[in-house]
């Protein structure tokens, strides 16, 4: 058994360029339709608990504007963002797919606002095997 101690890195999120086993090619290709991807089409992994599962476009997104070189963080708050939080008062979370539902706008768009809002520190983002989801930073109505 070999084991590595890596350092956290402010050069997140970083990719694994090395050679594949057959192994984890034939991992690779039977989760190839349902794999996030990057935005180069690399994938990226991130640890959970005791398992290492890809990471959605959402966290990689989170990853790369927690650099210190990304652009300072602009963030308006609109009548999605308020349907948002209504929401988040009646329901303990909502995924990317249902956020865009509820607001009538594009998936992208809808990833676009809740990484915003994660990086204002508003939302928290939760990274189960499958999917992500989004909670609210904090109880707002205690706030």
């Amino acid at each position: 058994m070999i084991v590595a101690y890596v350092p956290e890195s402010d050069n997140k999120p970083h990719y694994y360029t090395g050679r594949a086993t057959e192994r984890q090619r034939q991992w690779k290709r039977a989760r190839q339709m349902e794999a996030a991807h990057a935005e180069d089409g690399t994938r990226v992994y991130i640890r959970v608990n005791d398992k290492t599962v890809m990471a959605s476009r959402e966290v990689v997104k989170i990853l790369r504007d927690e650099r210190p070189d990304a652009p300072p963080l602009r963030f308006e708050m609109g009548e999605n963002e308020k349907r948002l939080f209504r929401y988040l008062d009646q329901n303990e979370r909502i995924t990317t797919r249902e956020f865009s539902r509820l607001v009538n706008i594009s998936e992208r768009r809808a990833m676009r606002i809740l990484v915003s809002l994660v990086r204002a520190g508003v939302m928290r983002i939760h990274t189960l095997e499958k999917c992500d989801f989004f909670t609210m930073a904090y109880d707002v109505s205690r706030a």
